[in-house]
């Protein structure tokens, strides 16, 4: 749980960072929301990838603890 916390707050932390930068550097609002919809979705899929590669680990180790509880009996 507290790994999610902080994964996502690094996450998070990097996406903000893109979008002040696009603040920043365009003015135009009809340029700049695009930009953001998109760094939305990246920050979408980073997180999506993240809880799956949590997800995997999680039942590779549920399934090698098996493994090693049918090998020690």
């Amino acid at each position: 749980m507290m790994s999610s916390y902080i994964t996502n707050w690094g996450i998070d932390t990097l996406q903000n960072t893109k979008k002040y930068c696009v603040d920043t550097l365009i003015k135009e609002e009809s340029l700049a929301e695009p930009l953001h919809s998109f760094i939305d979705a990246q920050t979408d899929f980073a997180k999506s990838v993240v809880k799956a590669g949590e997800s995997f680990t999680e039942s590779l180790n549920n399934s090698i603890q098996s493994l090693v509880k049918g090998v020690s009996k």
